[in-house]
């Protein structure tokens, strides 16, 4: 009886895990399709007309004039004042910034830390004052390549503007935008070991921010740009490759039968969750954002355009092309109907677009691309599916042709492309020509 047990028990876990390499079914009843493999659009190829133009660099770092007499100041009021006095405060910012301006950032990370030290004695832990200087001990610290200890200075930053500032606020939100940015920055640059914390901590910010918004006003478009990085995470999460390990193991004991005990992290559990629920999640943020813009009076009419048609690439990402034409469709008939410039449909579906239409997946300058770059000129179709067919190489410059031919190829066939519209409708685009910086 208690090997029957046992085994009814078993099963019963079993079926309660998802199973590995199982297809997903259809979206609507499922909480995802199949997870798609598509390109991501500005990580390893971007249009060269998308590239931020070419930094060739400053002059060499000279002595700064002012370098000595800041030293100077900061000697002769610690002589008169004592080490610890609130006034040594400034000119040791300023002599960190002269460091910082002659590329010595050890010095300057020297007298950022004795400034901090100085502003928490004097205007403790939690002082305002100590924003602007945690930001340049963060630069010096990037640019000498110390990027996990530049990532746990951020961690601290944005843990004192959360002492600080309002819920909801402004100035909140302002700080929340800017942390998640970085902590995209982070991941897209492989900053620490377990980068998936990186997506985690947007993913948690955006919710907060959002929820402390919406707890004055359920209705208040301020949840809006918040609801819209979470998106971007959203997206992130969908090319998340390298998996946690196994979420539950199991344990047999004699005494207390079969237990199911957690084998990773909190943490780790969470971003499983969020991963599995990747494609509705974003789906119901973006059917938020919609609400939202419909719910205002006056509705903004351009705001909602481009929420149907971010809307649309979600789905068009996921390869639910039926949702996304469907918002297509909606996004162009509420442009012909405003008849403004800014959401002429003409203007907003004249030309396939790569997806995901923004820079969520581009890497900061932190981290040089690890392959070899190439440029090649392409003309293709763009099928009503937003699919790339019969592609031709036009120019292509790099060193191992064959290789870069393969590669381009393929990653074209994976882009996502936001289809035209011709009246109204999701139409086929001919002999589009495209210029790309890609590696391989």
């Amino acid at each position: 009886m208690r090997n029957l047990s046992f085994v009814l028990a078993l099963m019963v876990l079993m079926l309660s895990l998802p199973a590995i390499g199982q297809r997903a079914s259809h979206p609507h009843n499922s909480i995802a399709p199949e997870p798609p493999r598509p390109t991501p659009y500005g990580l390893d190829i971007v249009r060269i007309s998308e590239l931020p133009g070419m930094d060739i660099g400053g002059d060499t770092p000279l002595l700064d004039p002012m370098l000595v007499q800041h030293r100077q100041t900061v000697e002769r009021l610690q002589a008169s004042r004592g080490p610890y006095a609130p006034v040594l405060i400034e000119p040791l910012k300023e002599l960190g910034r002269a460091y910082q301006r002659m590329a010595q950032h050890r010095s300057a990370l020297l007298i950022f830390k004795r400034a901090l030290h100085l502003t928490r004695v004097n205007g403790g832990l939690y002082s305002e004052d100590q924003l602007a200087l945690m930001e340049q001990l963060i630069t010096s610290q990037l640019a000498l390549g110390q990027v996990a200890v530049a990532d746990a200075s951020r961690d601290y930053l944005y843990r004192v503007q959360r002492k600080l500032y309002e819920p909801g606020s402004a100035a909140m939100s302002e700080a929340a935008m800017a942390y998640g940015d970085w902590k995209r920055q982070a991941f897209l640059d492989g900053f620490g070991d377990a980068t998936f914390k990186h997506l985690l901590t947007i993913h948690r910010v955006h919710s907060r921010m959002i929820d402390e918004i919406a707890v004055t006003d359920a209705g208040d478009p301020a949840q809006i740009p918040h609801l819209y990085e979470r998106m971007r995470a959203e997206y992130l999460i969908s090319r998340y490759e390298r998996e946690q390990g196994p979420v539950v193991q199991l344990r047999v004991s004699q005494m207390n039968g079969l237990n199911a005990m957690p084998s990773s992290s909190q943490e780790e559990l969470e971003f499983h969750r969020l991963k599995k629920n990747n494609y509705r999640t974003g789906r119901r943020t973006m059917e938020q954002i919609v609400t939202l813009l419909e719910g205002e009076d006056p509705v903004d009419i351009q705001a909602l355009v481009e929420a149907r048609i971010a809307q649309g690439d979600w789905f068009a990402w996921w390869g639910q092309s039926a949702l996304a034409r469907q918002c297509y469709e909606q996004a162009y008939a509420l442009g012909v109907k405003d008849g403004s410039p800014a959401t002429d449909p003409a203007l907003l579906f004249g030309e396939p677009v790569e997806l995901p239409d923004e820079q969520v997946f581009r890497r900061g300058s932190m981290t040089p691309p690890a392959n070899n770059q190439a440029r090649a000129v392409v003309r293709f179709d763009v099928s009503e599916l937003g699919e790339a067919r019969d592609i031709k190489y036009l120019e292509l410059d790099a060193e191992e042709v064959d290789d870069a031919r393969l590669v381009l190829y393929r990653m074209l066939r994976s882009v996502r492309f936001r289809p035209i519209l011709r009246e109204g409708t999701v139409a086929r685009a001919s002999a589009v020509v495209r210029e790309y910086d890609f590696q391989y």
